[in-house]
């Protein structure tokens, strides 16, 4: 997936202030 892509699937959840920490808690965990 594309950073654009990414981040306009985030941009789209934005309202929801928990959706932005929620994804970076999934990216971190699927980094390890």
């Amino acid at each position: 997936m594309k950073e654009g892509a990414l981040a306009k699937l985030i941009d789209d959840y934005r309202p929801d202030p928990n959706v932005e920490k929620l994804m970076q808690e999934f990216l971190n965990q699927r980094r390890e």
